[in-house]
């Protein structure tokens, strides 16, 4: 990192964040201003900083997460991950570099149907320049939020665990593009340990609704299937067993471990102790009082096209990719990576941020949310 080494200032005050205006984003956002942050600069896609203020403003709003009092407190820094210096202007970049101690990096292109070098630039390119930010100036520790799916190699029925410290060289090549493109820009992350920038790496798994309100973010796969088999009053006779997470576990886990040192340069799988399979949700649907029925995978692929047609605007095309590739096999069982979450349990040990599991009770709340007009 240039000759610099970090220098831990205690307690940092002002932090950069990326990726503010999405689901994790937001609870991330609100989260450091909870904790106290003096300054939360949050690079945003917007024409100015007026616009900028604004759509971070709407975000929070969106997740019932603004309050009044971080108006003050939150600078939008106009930008794009895809350019140079993260698309800030000199000025500007030199004012963040100098006064800025920690980088949330969160942002990024999530899109399961692009292909790597449609994602490079911002996923990737933007990563090395988080890292650049990073050394400038003086050295600030980088906590950059990646994903479970670097592990996920295609392979639909291997189901091994992996440990969160896996040697990233040794996995195959990640399926599809963003997987692939989060996998190097882990490889990045280590490489700047090595250089002396002090990292950490955060996997979420499919994110969940919050435990208290149950909001959602819609473009997320965990959510789509959820939602599809209530619209559809189907579930396909494939198991797909995968883990999912509520976005405040993932944001208080993320926003508490970070803060630890000892946690500097090691990673951390974010899912849930117990994986769900439509096994599981059919026996939640059904005590709830659902009728629903199992289909064969092909049927329950046709209903999804044709929901997916139907609604244009509720994004289940975007999971086409995955839903051709489980289609593609012959499986009665889709397993997605069981994870290892031993640094995670460790890490909030004796905090109070429970374990994450998916139970009857919250699944309720999530149906809730997703049709309010059920009791």
């Amino acid at each position: 990192a240039n000759g610099r080494v970090y220098t831990p200032d205690i307690p940092p005050s002002n932090f950069f964040l990326t990726g503010a205006t999405g689901f994790v984003g937001a609870y991330l956002l609100q989260g450091l201003l909870e904790r106290g942050a003096e300054k939360v600069y949050c690079h945003v896609r917007a024409a100015d900083t007026e616009a900028g203020l604004a759509r971070l403003k709407h975000n929070l709003e969106f997740y019932a997460l603004w309050d009044d009092t971080y108006a003050g407190r939150i600078v939008a820094v106009p930008g794009d991950l895809a350019l140079p210096n993260l698309g800030i202007a000199q000025a500007a970049l030199d004012e963040l570099a100098a006064d800025v101690n920690v980088i949330y990096h969160n942002g990024a292109i999530v899109n399961f149907a692009y292909p790597y070098p449609a994602l490079k630039a911002a996923n990737v390119n933007g990563t090395r320049e988080v890292l650049r930010l990073a050394s400038r100036e003086h050295v600030k520790p980088v906590h950059f939020i990646s994903s479970i799916s670097i592990l996920f190699d295609g392979d639909l029925e291997a189901g091994e665990a992996f440990l969160e410290d896996v040697d990233l060289q040794s996995l195959n090549v990640p399926f599809g593009g963003y997987g692939q493109s989060k996998w190097i820009a882990e490889m990045m992350m280590f490489e700047a340990q090595r250089r002396g920038i002090p990292i950490t790496i955060f996997r979420p798994d499919n994110v969940s609704g919050d435990t208290e309100s149950g909001i959602w973010n819609a473009d997320n796969m965990a959510h789509t299937l959820l939602k599809a088999s209530l619209e559809l009053g189907a579930v396909p006779d494939v198991e797909i067993v995968m883990g999912v997470v509520p976005v405040n576990f993932v944001s208080d886990a993320i926003l508490h471990i970070s803060a630890q040192p000892e946690s500097f340069g090691k990673a951390y799988n974010l899912t849930s102790v117990n994986q769900i399979s439509f096994s599981v949700l059919l026996e939640m649907f059904t005590a709830l009082g659902y009728e629903i029925d199992r289909l064969s995978f092909a049927a329950w692929k046709d209903k999804i096209y044709q929901l997916a047609l139907d609604n244009p605007e509720a994004g289940y095309h975007a999971f086409y990719q995955l839903i051709e590739h489980i289609g593609a096999g012959s499986l009665e069982q889709v397993r997605m990576p069981r994870m290892d979450l031993t640094n995670t349990l460790k890490g909030i040990e004796g905090t109070g941020i429970g374990e994450p599991q998916l139970d009857l009770e919250l699944i309720t709340k999530y149906i809730q949310y997703m049709n309010p007009d059920t009791e």
